[in-house]
Order: C-alpha cells, then structure tokens, then sequence
C-alpha cells in the first residue's frame, strides 16, 4: 500500500488561494490517493488535517466549536484511522463539507455504504457575566450521549452504546491517577439532526448512516479548561476502541469489506511522526547498557578475597565507567515528542518506554550508593509474598543432596571457547533459516565466570567452566530465547521491539527457564538456584547485609560456598539488585499463561511483556507487526512439543516434583 503526505499542497505552495478553493484540492486529492489504495494526509486552513489510512467504511469528524476553546477534544477523533478535524467557522464549512462529500462519496462507491461519525463536547454552562461563582475542582460526571437521527436508532448507535457501556478507562482496583475506571452514564438520543450545536450537518445531501459522539467534558479542569492528560489518554484510547466495534458491526452487515476484528480497523500506517519517535528513543536506548553497567568487572577476584577471608567480610566490587551523561541523555529522553504520535496504542507503550528507560538511568546513575536500591525497587520491583513461598516451597521438595550434589559431573566441562562455538552453530542454524538474523558472539575477559546478552550478542565469560549436559539447555536459553527474540524484534518496522517493552524482562527470563526445561535440561540444581535468588532478593529487601545472605544460602539451604557466592554477588551489585527475582516470577507467571490457552507466537515477535500479549496480537492484526521470523529450535522437537503439552496447566511446582522424583 502507498501513501501520500500532501502537507504541501496548495495550503502551504500557494497562501493567496483561498481556504474553500484549497480544502476542494485537497478532497480532489483524498478521492484519487483512496481509489488507488494508498493513504492521505494533509493539513487543513485553520489548523485543521485530515487523515486517511487507508479506504474504511466510516470517518470521525470533529469541528472546533467558533469563539472558544475545546482543548483535548480534537484528540479523541485522530485516535482513529480515518478522520477530519476542521474549524467551525461558518466560512469554512463549504470547504469541510467537499472534503467529506468525496469521502463519503469514494466509501460508499467501493465499499457499498458509508458511516459518517462526528464528535464534539457538551456545551459548558458559564456563570453571568461570564464571571464563575465559584471553583469546583471535584471529578466531573463522565457522560457520553449517542445521538442518531430519525425515529429509530440505526444498529450501528446501539452497538456504539454497548461498547462505550462496557469500556474500561482504568483497572477496576483502582484509580489511574484520577482515571474513573468507566463512564457514568452512555445515553442514546434521537434528534432531527447529528451536527454539533449550533453547526449544520456534514455532507447532509449525501446518503449514509450518521452517529453523532457528544461527550462531556470530565476530561478537563473546570477552573483551567485545560485537559488531564492521564484521562484524555485513556478515553481517547477506549473511545477509539469503542467507535471500532461498532464500525465492525457495520463493515459485516453493509459493506464488502472483509474485517477479521475490530482492531484490524485502527491505524495500519506508521507515519513519522511514529517513525521519529522510535528512532529518537532508539538512540537512547542505545546509548548504555544498563546490565553491563551493574555487572562488577572483578567478579573472580571478589570470590578470592571472600573465600580467603574465611566469609566474613564483603568483597570490594569493581564496575565500568558510565559511558554517557545521565543528566543530558535524561534531557533528550523528555524531548522525545511522543504527544506526536496519535495512535492510541503505540503512544501508550512508547510513554511507557520513556519511563523505563528513565528508570534505568537513575539506577546507573545511582551505581554503588544508597539510592541504587530503591532504582532497583521501581525498576523490578520486590517480591511478592506468593513469589516468596513458591520459592521456600521449592528449596524444601528439592532439598541438597550434600557434598555429592557438585562433584565433577561424568561428562565433563566445557569452557567458553567450546560453549562459543555451540553457540554460533545455532545462530548459524537460524541464519540458514533467515537471512538477515542478527546475533554474535563475543568472549569478554570482563565478565563474571558466566552468559550474558546484550542487544543481541551474547558475551561469554573468557572463565566460563560449565557442565556439559547444561550446555544445550543453556543454548536455548541464550541464543533460542535471548538472541531469536532480539532478532524477531529487529526485523519489525519500530527498533522498540528489539529494544523492549517496558517491563520485558520477566517474560524473557521466563521463557528463557522454560526453554532449559523444553530443551531437557532444567536440572534439580538450577531450579534451586531460581528459588535462592528469590530468597536472596527479599532478604537484601529486608536488610540482609552480604555476609548475612551469603550465610542465609550457605548455612540454611545448604547451597555450596562457590553457588552461594555468585547468588549473593549478583543480588547485592550495584547496592542491591532485585532483578533476579525475575526469572522464577517470569516462570511462574508464563505457566500461568499457557494454564490459560495462551499462545507463544505474540511472545516472540521481539522483546515484549506478558502484560503486552493483546497490544501485540492487535498490531498483528493490524498490519504493523510481522508474525515471529522464527522460532526457537526448542519448540520444534517432538519431545519438545510434548513437554510444552504438559506445561499447559502445570505450574512450577509440577515442574519441581517431576525433578525430584
């Protein structure tokens, strides 16, 4: 599909055309770009624009109401894929209505029939003279009238209302910062016309349905006029949605258009303000490495002074220096102009990227002070109560089994020159399947003995001595869960997903651990490590010095003075690290998902959350995601297959009782 940004016609080639002349161009040209496919966008006289996706049976329109303000009310049409926002002055309203007669006319030409929906807010009461008699800063009713024409409400206003009756604007346990979690009151309201007040109809010769969208103003501040911008965001993202389902009622009943789902009518472009925004926090994303940062450079050498100094005093730890300016890259990360981006969705996950990576920086920032913890907390949260007894419920089904448990293994070790090439072997693997997958390998001399991926190179520990029947496990874990996941992201049209979605890490963990498992080889011993760095976490939270949680692994759980080091060294880096409490909670929680029927291909189109399993499968359905590039060899097997079969309604203790049998 192609696309047309005509900013550049004649509203900026030529000023002394006149606006009605100007706004009949552009309809001309919105009529010829929807006949041949492609998308249109052009900016209107009086601030105004117009955007087309592409051809869909409908278009939002919102007009500003003359002589005042309506702050935020635009936003709530250009969170839909097809939509005009014009002025309301009376001189303009011949240019408006051309653009509109064209799009309706093109609609219903190529499509059968055409659902005009227009928007505005409740007119607000002023107190005399103008003068307001008091302030009243206390919620506003949410009041939303569906208004139809005729004696009889089309099916298209009452499946508006259904919808708009059953949308959430927040979590039901609780407030968004002042978001009420639904409307008070959806009304639908029979009138002679649907046109905003004091304003004639759109297109009124033309033939299609219309539903006019009165909202009231609870988005605003009685006292300012100006809009909550927490609430605006979520009714203009809910609206959307809201305004979709019905329109996919009608698509199926009165158009030819063939519509899987309601979602596949939002937004299929992404245009560069989108494209800007990416790029823009891209590069910041790129501009540190927060786990490198955190990860001592003398890991090695700590254990010796710990061990020599028979346990009792904390070792010295050693980090890189930080290779940017945290208080610039945090200027330029609130430069970031997200507001540009109008699709509901894709602002929502770039703000909640913004934050994140907000987040990371102060955590750098904070490296080896104080204040490195309570990052730590915002960053990865705690652990939860639930999260604590699984893990004491697994230290106690899988208890040690003495001195033998780490003997030298049968089979031997393996060390990182040996493990490296494995490891390009199955990226090699990959890249026979897709050309362009990105993934390396790189040997650091800078590492503690063991794996690390960072941005899609996984880093080998130039120490790394590991036991040879866990080197497959820890392939997939790495390269099959870790690299495929970055490359998937890599190949999709935003770097955010190569990058990360908020709050990614749980989930990569998680299907990293079930990969071990997939792959056969998630061993006794490695579970009860995932449960030592959840006991580890919440004893640092709790005031556990490093000698106090080293003794808490060593002397109460009976893990070996070497495995209860490293535990110990990577919860208390940096001033206290609670990230690794995610690799059992993201277990837990992706067993749970699966318990569920849920699918994996949304989980592995690049690095996401479980939280963003429905945002993924709606930008799939919408075009603007690529379904996986490919799949972990874990999940190809037949034995593989099987396991994952059992996974389906297990959760990590019926993993756990499988292990100790």
């Amino acid at each position: 599909m192609g696309s047309a940004f005509v900013d550049e016609l004649p509203a900026r080639d030529a000023p002394e055309t006149p606006p009605g002349e100007r706004m009949v161009a552009v309809a001309r040209a919105a009529r010829a770009h929807l006949a041949d496919g492609a998308s249109f966008r052009a900016v209107l006289p009086g601030d105004g624009k117009l955007y087309l996706d592409r051809m869909l049976p409908f278009l939002a329109a919102y007009r500003s109401p003359p002589g005042h303000s309506d702050a935020g009310a635009s936003s709530l049409a250009d969170a839909l894929a097809s939509h005009l926002i014009g002025p309301g002055e009376e001189d303009l309203q011949e240019g408006l209505d051309a653009i509109v007669v064209e799009v309706v006319a093109t609609g219903r030409a190529m499509l059968g029939d055409f659902l005009l929906v227009e928007l505005w807010t409740e007119p607000e009461d002023e107190g005399e003279d103008g003068i307001e008699s008091h302030v009243d800063e206390r919620p506003r009713p949410a009041v939303v009238r569906v208004v139809a024409e005729g004696p009889v409400a089309p099916p298209e206003a009452e499946a508006l209302k259904d919808a708009l009756e059953a949308l959430r604007l927040c979590p039901e346990n609780g407030g968004d910062l002042g978001v009420p979690p639904h409307l008070d009151e959806v009304v639908l309201e029979l009138r002679e016309r649907v046109s905003p007040p004091g304003l004639a109809p759109l297109a009124a010769g033309e033939t299609c349905v219309r539903i006019g969208i009165e909202v009231s103003p609870f988005f605003r501040r009685a006292s300012t006029g100006k809009p909550y911008p927490r609430v605006l965001s979520a009714l203009r993202r809910e609206l959307g949605r809201a305004v979709e389902q019905a329109v996919f009622g009608f698509a199926h009943e009165r158009t030819s258009l063939d519509v899987a789902h309601p979602t596949a009518l939002a937004r299929r472009v992404v245009d560069r303000p989108t494209r800007h925004v990416d790029a823009r926090l891209g590069e910041i994303y790129g501009a540190f490495d927060t786990l490198l940062q955190v990860t001592p450079t003398n890991a090695d050498e700590a254990w010796e002074c710990f061990r020599d100094g028979g346990f009792e005093r904390a070792p010295r730890l050693c980090y890189r220096p930080l290779p940017f300016d945290p208080e610039e890259t945090k200027r330029r990360l609130f430069h970031v102009p997200i507001e540009h981006v109008e699709d509901p969705l894709l602002n929502h996950l770039f703000r909640e990227k913004q934050e994140e990576l907000d987040r990371e920086i102060s955590l750098v920032r904070s490296l080896a002070t104080r204040a490195f913890r309570w990052a730590a907390y915002q960053l990865h949260g705690v652990v939860d109560d639930a999260l604590l007894a699984l893990a004491h419920g697994i230290l106690e089904r899988l208890p040690p089994r003495g001195a033998t448990e780490e003997e030298e293994p049968a089979a031997g070790y393996v060390d990182a020159p040996a493990f490296a090439r494995l490891a390009l072997r199955e990226i090699d693997h990959y890249r026979a399947l897709l050309p362009d997958f990105e993934g390396s390998v790189e040997i650091r001399d800078d590492l503690a003995s063991g794996l690390m991926v960072s941005k899609g190179v996984l880093l080998v520990s130039s120490s790394l001595r590991m036991p040879r029947r866990r080197v497959e496990a820890l392939v997939q874990h790495e390269v099959g869960t870790h690299v495929v996941t970055h490359a998937n992201g890599a190949r999709q049209p935003l770097r955010l997903f190569a990058a990360g979605l908020a709050g990614y890490e749980a989930l990569q963990e998680g299907l990293a651990v079930l990969a071990e498992h997939l792959a056969g080889g998630l061993t006794r011993q490695r579970v009860r490590v995932l449960a030592a760095r959840v006991v580890a976490v919440h004893a640092m939270i709790e005031g556990a010095s490093f000698v106090d949680t080293w003794r808490l692994l060593a002397r109460e759980h009976g893990f070996a003075p070497r495995t209860a080091f490293v535990v110990t060294l990577r919860v208390h880096r940096g001033g206290g690290l609670t990230k690794d409490a995610l690799y059992l909670r993201g277990l837990r929680d992706l067993l749970a998902y699966l318990g569920d029927r849920g699918s994996l291909d949304p989980l592995l189109v690049g690095k996401v959350g479980l939280d963003h399993a429905e945002a993924v499968q709606e930008l799939v359905l919408r075009g603007i995601l690529r379904l996986p590039g490919v799949k972990p060899r874990y999940l190809t097997g037949d034995d593989a297959a099987a396991r994952l079969h059992a996974c389906r309604g297990a959760d990590v203790l019926a993993l756990v009782d499988d292990l100790a049998a």
